[in-house]
């Protein structure tokens, strides 16, 4: 989920693959987990599970948003995990 570079590219596949017709559904589950202490956690560890949880399916939202819109039924669906700290 953070290989944000690739997303158009996907965009554009997922067009391919659907003759233009868009998705009906896009589900995001995107989850990174830790097991991590409180006094454990970096700030490079908490920014990995902010891009990867949060800024990925957001972005990957954005370029699918046309996609989902082609078809007259497109929604998204978002699948949260709870993390242990």
């Amino acid at each position: 989920m953070t290989a944000y570079d690739t997303f158009d590219d996907l965009a554009k596949y997922v067009d391919e693959l659907t003759g233009g017709s868009g998705l009906n559904l896009l589900i995001h589950n995107a989850g990174l987990w830790s097991t991590l202490t409180l006094g454990e956690l970096t700030p490079d560890v908490m920014l990995l599970h902010y891009e990867t949880n949060t800024l990925g399916p957001l972005l990957l939202s954005q370029v699918s948003y046309v996609e989902a819109h082609t078809s007259s039924t497109g929604f998204s669906v978002d699948c949260d995990m709870e993390l242990p700290f």
